[in-house]
């Protein structure tokens, strides 16, 4: 299959994190990050304060080197609030389990024209045949991911350097000339499977799977029994109202922001570019200032530097790989050693 399965995905990647279970501290969250004491050399380690989110238990450690690895958090339209009601995809399958089936009929919405949203509008036609499934999406139908061989390319390795060694707007046009590969985009199998189901309804009349084109969500209010969701739509003068049980948000992701746990002053040893971004290094290395012996790599927030496959699995190997070299090299660096110890 040219699509492995979500399942097995994750069963590899458990099986992975399984050879450094000795070595990773895992319920363990970041509170804090600033820099350690100033000496002669200038600031040498940076303190961190860590959190065990079982136990409560505080703890603070002293580190020459951070990598901060956050991710993504999931992104909701200002106006939308999540609730028992109101969900986003990244929780559906625990929601879902648990919420209220008790009616013959369920109105569901499902809100975005990606991947998340088009696997789950297909998942809720499937799992309840008695539901009807509103699909909100902002462009006409479902567009067709681009997986062609030579826009593929784009995920290479190699690929990061070109789009690094870009200028700042050549990045920007890189990265805007090819969002179709990952960002807004169905697989084209699912497309046809969800164009079936929606053929079949308007020839049978049964009439559970609906599509809200060229529309978006303006605002969400959610009641003890319903949601009451406010749309806007490009072929419409006016907002319309529509009332559901649930509404599921397939509207993406954000990065973390790593620098909110930055105390101030090192917060101020952070360059930041034209836009009051953090200026990552193309070896994911945070530019300080030259006061900071210590460093800081990042792999969250790396896509306007580094590409679109800054957030993704598939040049993870290879990055892990970068990291590990800049960590090993800052270790073994004679003139390092001779001024840090």
């Amino acid at each position: 299959m040219f699509f492995i399965r979500r399942i097995e995905y994750a069963q590899y990647l458990e099986w992975c994190a399984g050879h450094f279970a000795k070595d990773v501290d895992y319920a363990t969250e970041l509170i804090s990050l600033a820099p350690g004491d100033k000496s002669v050399n200038g600031i040498e380690y940076l303190r961190a304060e860590v959190r065990n989110i079982k136990s409560g238990d505080l703890w603070s450690l002293k580190t020459r080197c951070a990598c901060l690895g956050m991710g993504l958090v999931p992104y909701l339209p200002p106006g939308i609030e999540a609730g028992p009601r109101i969900w986003h995809t990244s929780c559906y399958l625990d929601k879902i389990a648990t919420c209220s089936l008790d009616k013959s009929v369920l109105r569901f919405a499902v809100i975005g024209g990606g991947q998340s949203a088009a696997e789950i509008t297909d998942d809720l036609l499937t799992r309840l045949p008695g539901a009807q499934v509103v699909a909100v999406i902002p462009t006409y139908g479902y567009l067709r991911s681009d997986d062609s061989a030579f826009v593929n390319q784009l995920f290479d390795a190699e690929a990061v350097d070109s789009t690094y060694e870009a200028l700042r707007a050549g990045r920007s046009s890189i990265i805007a000339k090819h969002t179709s590969t990952n960002y807004g985009v169905v697989d084209g199998d699912l497309i046809e499977n969800l164009y079936q189901r929606w053929y079949h309804d308007r020839v049978t009349g049964t009439s559970r799977f609906h599509i809200c084109r060229l529309t978006r969500a303006v605002t969400a209010d959610a009641q003890i029994d319903k949601v009451s969701l406010h749309l806007a739509s490009d072929s419409h003068p006016t907002t319309r109202c529509m009332v559901v049980d649930y509404v599921i948000c397939g509207t993406g992701y954000r990065p973390a922001d790593y620098m909110r746990l930055f105390a101030p002053e090192l917060r101020k040893m952070v360059d930041t570019d034209h836009n009051g971004e953090p200026i990552v290094e193309r070896n994911y290395r945070l530019k300080t200032s030259d006061a900071l012996g210590a460093r800081i790599y990042t792999t969250t927030g790396c896509e306007r530097s580094h590409g679109l496959s800054a957030n993704l699995l598939s040049n993870a190997a290879t990055r892990a790989g970068e990291l590990s070299q800049g960590i090993l090299e800052m270790a073994s660096d004679v003139h390092y050693r001779q001024r840090y110890g």
